[in-house]
C-alpha cells in the first residue's frame, strides 16, 4: 500500500498584536513518524510497523483571557483498545483584563478532562466530556461528566469492556491547600448495549458451554473530605470518609423493598447483585523548618468500589509513617525514612490473610568539595496464612549506595558516579526459594572539548540462588555527545551491551540521534535504534530496527 504523508506545521495568526494585544498565539507543535522492523523469525511487535504521533499545544489569549489546547493524534489510536488520542481544551481563568472583565474563579476543561477531587472519589481519571470548577473566594462547586471507558469486545490482547459513563460533583468550603470541608459524589454505569458479543466458549473434560464473560456494572460513591490547618499551616490534620454502592450486574433484578424504593434512579438502583462498602483515612502532617513528619491510617472495606480511581486494594488496613530532616551545617545532609504496615482479609472473606511491612531509610551527604554519598536501606516483610496455617514468610533486604564526584581535568568538568546494591530475599517456609545478589556499576562523563563529551558505563551483577548456583550478568556502554554550529546541532551516539553467564541472556543496543535547530523555534531530530536480544527461550529472541523523525516548532 502506498502512503502519502503531508505535514503542515503551522501558521501563526496575530490580530493587531502590535497595537493592543487583543489576540496572542504561541505554543508548540510536533510530528513524529516512525518505522519498526523485526526479523520475521523472532518475537513479533504488538503494533503496526509504521506509526506516527502528532502533538499540538497552542496557548492563546483573548483580551488577556488564557485558553490552552493540548492535542495528541496518533496511529496507535485503534477501536479495540482504550483511547490513546487526547483533545484537551482548558480555560484556567475566565478573565479578560483588557475588557475590564474579571472572573478568575471559573475554570473549564473540555473534551478530555482530568479532574481530581479526593483519594476515594475521582483522582486524575481521564473523562471524555468536560469539567467545570467554580471557586469564588472559599466556595467550591465542581462538576464533571462524560465517558471514562470505551466499549471493547474481548480478544487475544484485550479484555472485554462496556462503554462506561460517569458524572461527579464537589461542593464545599475552603481552598484545597488550607482548612476545608468538601462533599463529593460520583455515579458510573455501563451501557449494556455498547458491545454486541460478550460470550466465549468454555470447555472442560465433560462439557462445552457458551458463557457470558462479563456483566455491565453500576457504581455510586459519596465521600466527605476535610482538612484542618494550624500554626500557619505547619500542623495539619486531614481525613476522608467514603461509602459506595456497587452492582456487579445491572441486568439482574431490582430489589422491591420499601427501605430502598425511595432512592432516586439518578443516585443508584439497588439490585440483587448490589453490595455496599466503606473506606476511610485519617492523617496528620507536621512541618517545621527543615523537618517533616507524616502519619496516616487508611482502611478499605471489602465491598468498597470507586470507578473514579484507577486501582484500589480492597479489604485492607494500612498505616503509613514518614520522616525527613535536612541539615545545612556542617554541610548539606538529608535524612528520610518511611514505613508501611498493612494487612488484608480484615473481614475473613478470603482464605488467605497477608500482612506486610515495607519502607526505606535514606541518608544523603553532600559536601561541597568532596564526593557526595547516599545510602538507602529497603526492607520488605510479608507473611501469609491460610486459615491459621503460615504458608509464606517472605523477607527481602536491599542496601543501595551511590556516590558521585565532580572534578576538573585541564579546567574541564568531569563526573564519576559509582553505585553498589546488595539484595537478599528468602521465604522462610519454602526453603527452595531465595537468592543473594551483588550489583556494582560505574558511570563516567568526560568533557574532552567545549563541544565534545564522552560517557561510558560498566557494571556486573552476581546472584547466588537457593541451590548455591552462581550466575553473572555483565553490562557496559560507550557513547559521545557532539555539539556543532553554535550548539544548535546536537548528535548523540551510544552502544550498550548486556550478557549473562550460566543464564543465556544477551542484549545489544545501539542508538544514534541527531537534532538540529534549522531556524529559531524549528527543530528536526532523527533517531535510529538497533536492538538484538537473545534469551534462554528462543521464541523470545528478536532483532529490531527503529527509525524515527521528529519535526517540532515552538513559537
Amino acid at each position: 500500500m502506498n502512503r502519502t504523508i503531508v505535514i503542515c506545521l503551522l501558521g501563526v495568526l496575530i490580530l493587531n498584536a502590535a497595537e493592543d494585544k487583543a489576540f496572542e498565539f504561541h505554543g508548540s507543535a510536533s510530528i513524529e513518524p516512525e518505522y519498526t522492523y523485526r526479523n520475521p523469525n523472532g518475537a513479533q511487535i504488538e503494533h503496526e510497523p509504521f506509526g506516527w504521533n502528532f502533538r499540538f499545544r497552542p496557548k492563546m489569549k483573548f483580551w488577556g483571557m488564557p485558553l490552552n489546547l493540548n492535542f495528541l493524534l496518533s496511529s496507535y489510536e485503534v477501536d479495540f483498545r482504550q483511547p490513546f488520542n487526547r483533545f484537551k481544551f482548558s480555560l484556567p481563568s475566565l478573565s479578560m483584563p483588557d475588557l475590564k472583565f474579571n472572573a478568575p474563579w471559573l475554570e473549564l476543561q473540555l473534551v478530555d478532562a482530568n479532574p481530581t477531587y479526593s483519594a476515594f472519589s475521582i483522582e486524575g481519571m481521564n473523562v471524555r466530556g468536560g469539567a467545570v470548577d467554580l471557586k469564588p473566594g472559599k466556595f467550591r462547586l465542581s462538576v464533571t461528566g462524560g465517558q471514562v471507558q470505551r466499549g471493547i469486545v474481548s480478544s487475544d490482547t484485550t479484555d472485554v469492556a462496556y462503554l462506561r459513563w460517569l458524572y461527579a460533583g464537589r461542593l464545599g468550603w475552603g481552598k484545597e491547600e488550607e482548612s476545608h470541608l468538601h462533599f463529593h459524589y460520583l455515579k458510573a454505569w455501563d451501557d449494556s448495549t455498547s458491545i454486541s458479543d460478550n460470550t466465549e466458549i468454555v470447555t472442560d473434560s465433560l462439557y462445552t458451554d457458551t458463557v457470558q464473560v462479563d456483566y455491565p456494572e453500576e457504581n455510586a460513591v459519596a465521600t466527605l473530605e476535610g482538612k484542618v490547618a494550624l500554626l500557619d499551616g505547619k500542623l495539619s490534620f486531614d481525613g476522608e470518609l467514603a461509602g459506595s454502592a456497587f452492582s456487579r450486574n445491572t441486568e439482574s433484578s431490582e430489589i422491591d423493598n420499601e427501605y430502598v424504593n425511595w432512592i432516586p434512579e439518578f443516585i443508584f438502583t439497588p439490585r440483587w447483585s448490589s453490595q455496599v462498602g466503606w473506606a476511610g483515612r485519617l492523617g496528620t502532617e507536621l512541618s517545621i523548618d527543615n523537618t517533616e513528619v507524616e502519619l496516616e491510617l487508611e482502611q478499605v472495606n471489602w465491598g468498597f468500589e470507586s470507578a473514579g480511581i484507577t486501582s484500589l486494594d480492597q479489604d485492607t488496613r494500612t498505616v503509613r509513617a514518614s520522616f525527613s530532616q535536612f541539615f545545612i551545617k556542617p554541610f548539606p545532609i538529608s535524612c528520610m525514612g518511611s514505613a508501611d504496615i498493612a494487612r488484608n482479609n480484615l473481614d475473613g472473606m478470603d482464605f488467605e490473610t497477608t500482612r506486610y511491612n515495607m519502607g526505606f531509610v535514606y541518608l544523603g551527604l553532600f559536601p561541597q568539595k568532596a564526593p557526595d554519598l547516599s545510602l538507602t536501606y529497603v526492607p520488605y516483610f510479608s507473611k501469609t496464612d491460610d486459615e491459621g496455617i503460615l504458608v509464606s514468610d517472605y523477607r527481602m533486604h536491599s542496601i543501595i549506595a551511590n556516590s558521585s564526584y565532580n572534578f576538573e581535568m585541564g579546567e574541564r568538568p568531569q563526573r564519576l558516579s559509582l553505585n553498589l546494591t546488595l539484595s537478599s530475599d528468602k521465604d522462610e517456609i519454602n526453603a527452595d526459594t531465595g537468592s543473594f545478589s551483588v550489583d556494582v556499576g560505574a558511570i563516567v562523563n568526560h568533557e574532552l572539548l567545549d563541544n565534545l563529551t564522552l560517557f561510558w558505563n560498566a557494571g556486573e551483577k552476581s546472584t547466588i540462588d537457593s541451590d548455591d548456583e552462581i550466575s553473572h550478568k555483565y553490562l557496559g556502554g560507550l557513547g559521545y555527545t557532539l555539539l556543532l554550529w553554535d550548539r544548535r546541532w546536537r548528535t548523540t551516539a551510544r552502544v550498550d551491551f548486556q550478557t549473562a553467564v550460566n543464564r543465556p541472556e544477551d542484549r545489544l543496543f545501539a542508538n544514534l540521534s541527531s537534532s538540529i535547530e534549522v531556524f529559531e523555534g524549528f527543530d528536526v531530530k532523527l533517531t535510529t535504534r538497533f536492538t538484538t536480544y537473545h534469551s534462554k527461550d528462543d521464541e523470545d529472541d528478536y532483532t529490531e530496527f527503529l527509525g524515527r523523525a521528529e519535526l517540532s516548532y515552538n513559537w
